[in-house]
């Protein structure tokens, strides 16, 4: 039967593009040259089945369990359910002009099983005349007139399909069309409802969704190939490998080889971190295990008892008592704060009672400490062993109490001053020295004595003497003598002409610091920093101010009271009398000194002869240092 009014088939069409085909044929002679149909998608629907099922017998002879089908089996049959439901829906309810709606069911289904993303783009030009085919060996021929099915129009809802009379013809369904004839219903659904071998949608995959429960207007679509899935999952199966049973058994094998091993080393670090061991604490033996193989586990089973230290004020007070630390720790000699340190064999271990935590608190500015000066020993050279150097002290203030406390941030450290006499060690040297100078008469003629008897000595001078006198103290430098200071104006005016120890810090330094300005301008050269004090007044307040200022103050072993001039022989008679190491005191200025002159003449020979040698006061000190 043919369709009058189909579209499809109007007769401007040219009559070349209609070709005849047979039943199996793949495509209309028109779809042969479109440039989007593959030759591998022109197989007919009997090939392409039997290829899949030569694919299904490949892959089945490499199946250990023949009669069961393979997942891919399994696979590519439920693609092909679903693309057989799909396709029954399209061309149950396809709208109209969407083709090929004259063609029997078999080329239908072969134009189209290869075709994935086929759409109803051409028109078939297919001989209308041919409606029917020669059934294939195992499907039921077909009585009566093949109905037609109405297909959903522009709008509203979509008909019901019509039931079969009892004389097996299919009622016709009114499905309106643009012409308003009504198309037949194609041969593809009397193939699928007469073929034996295919089943119904319900009995492979449930109900389905039917065209005419979709949205009304919804595009039709041709589904993918089932047999084309299947294809592509087989191939992909080939390629794919699975692990033998002998690797996952050494797998789990190895995973439980490494517990095994895990749990082994960590029953023996627990067993060895609690085993009993021997150690000493605070000096007794003792044996230790478990818990108490910590200092926090000695101290919690009380092994050894302590008393913790006390949260305090920066004054010291005590705040809150047991919140200082829990004890004072050492192992093997070490401090360690770390009470959870695990204790071994043979440890020593030494506990004590904790320390105080001060509380915090804000800091002023820091202030000076001034040193002070220890003067120890006895002697007649008054050395600084030890500069004294200035500390910091601060004051704190508690953040909690209030508290103030005077803080010490920085220890000063005190000078020291040793008292002491050189020990020559039997070396027959004397330091000859002479004060108050320099004098016009006097201190020219000791000058020429010392030079006869090829002797040195110290001239401790007075600062206020030397104007006018350069030229004596030139001398004195050149020929080898050393030149310090007796102060600017020996201690005048608070000092009363006699002591340091009358004046004030200032005034000391003074004295102290013009004197040897003095010399300098005098000679050129800095002068030495042996001091000797006026009236050899020297004591820690005079030490600690001339800290820095002078190396030595340098007292006498034998004053031969030339200043209280008792004659020449009296004098004479006491230089003579020196010894190893001794420091001996004159005068060369404060008044006429000749009878110091004459005194010089008799003793040096005398001691001359005896072996002695007579040094400045530096090189009696450096030669002979002090041995504590």
């Amino acid at each position: 039967m043919t369709q009058q009014n189909d579209p499809h088939n109007h007769p401007t069409r040219r009559a070349s593009s209609r070709a005849s085909y047979s039943p199996r044929a793949p495509y209309p002679s028109h779809r042969a040259n479109s440039s989007r149909v593959s030759a591998s998608q022109r197989m007919s629907v009997p090939h392409a089945r039997d290829e899949l099922e030569r694919e299904r017998e490949m892959y089945s002879a490499h199946d250990p369990n023949q009669n069961a089908p393979s997942p891919a089996q399994r696979y590519a049959q439920a693609q092909k359910n679903k693309a057989a439901d799909q396709r029954q829906n399209y061309w149950a309810h396809r709208p109209e002009g969407s083709g090929y709606t004259n063609q029997p069911k078999a080329v239908q289904d072969s134009a189209y099983i290869k075709q994935p993303t086929y759409r109803n783009t051409h028109r078939s030009n297919a001989n209308p005349s041919h409606t029917s085919r020669t059934p294939r060996v195992g499907e039921a021929t077909l009585s009566g007139q093949i109905p037609r099915q109405d297909a959903p129009a522009a709008s509203g809802p979509m008909p019901q399909q019509a039931t079969p009379s009892a004389s097996g013809a299919m009622p016709q369904q009114d499905m309106p069309s643009a012409s308003g004839a009504m198309p037949q219903q194609n041969a593809k659904d009397a193939y699928r409802n007469a073929s034996p071998t295919r089943r119904s949608v319900s009995q492979k995959r449930g109900a389905r969704t039917s065209a005419a429960q979709r949205p009304q207007g919804a595009a039709s679509r041709i589904p993918e190939s089932s047999d084309f899935g299947a294809e592509r999952y087989l191939s992909a199966q080939r390629t794919r490998r699975k692990p033998s049973g002998s690797l996952r058994n050494k797998l789990i094998a190895g995973a439980v080889a490494v517990a095994v091993v895990a749990i082994g080393i960590f029953a023996f670090t627990t067993w060895d971190a609690n085993k009993a061991v021997s150690v000493t604490i605070n000096g007794q033996q003792q044996t230790i295990e478990g818990q108490q193989r910590t200092i926090e586990g000695l101290l919690d089973t009380n092994t050894v008892s302590v008393t913790p230290g006390n949260y305090v004020a920066v004054d010291g007070s005590v705040m809150r008592e047991g919140e200082g630390t829990r004890a004072t720790a050492t192992i093997n000699g070490q401090g360690t704060e770390d009470f959870s340190t695990r204790l071994n064999e043979g440890d020593d271990i030494s506990l004590t009672n904790g320390s105080d935590i001060t509380e915090e608190y804000t800091e002023g500015e820091p202030q000076a400490l001034q040193p002070t000066l220890e003067v120890q020993g006895t002697g007649a050279v008054h050395l600084y062993t030890q500069k004294g150097e200035p500390g910091e002290k601060v004051v704190r203030t508690g953040n909690e109490s209030g508290k103030t406390a005077e803080v010490t941030t920085k220890e000063p450290v005190n000078g020291v001053v040793q008292y002491y006499n050189v020990n020559t060690n039997g070396d027959k040297v004397i330091a000859l020295t002479f004060d108050d100078g320099p004098w016009d008469t006097s201190t020219a003629a000791i000058l020429d004595t010392l030079k006869e008897y090829d002797a040195k000595a110290t001239f401790f001078t007075v600062g206020q003497k030397i104007s006018g006198h350069e030229d004596l103290l030139q001398r004195a430098a050149n020929e080898g003598h050393e030149i310090g200071t007796h102060t600017w104006d020996h201690a005048e005016g608070s000092g009363q002409g006699v002591s340091l120890i009358l004046m004030s810090s200032d005034e000391r330094k003074q004295e102290v610091e013009k004197g040897l300005q003095a010399i300098k301008d005098a000679t050129g050269q800095d002068a030495s920093l042996m001091f000797r004090s006026p009236g050899g007044n020297f004591d820690a307040s005079v030490a600690s101010d001339l800290n820095g200022l002078i190396n030595a103050e340098i007292g006498w072993n034998i004053d031969t009271g030339d200043w209280k001039k008792p004659g020449a022989d009296a004098i004479a008679q006491r230089i003579k009398s020196a010894g190893p190491g001794e420091i001996i005191l004159m005068h060369d200025g404060g008044g006429d000194r000749s009878e110091t002159v004459a005194a010089l003449k008799q003793a040096l020979p005398k001691l001359k002869e005896e072996g002695y040698r007579f040094v400045t006061v530096s090189e009696l000190i450096n030669s002979y240092p002090y041995q504590g």
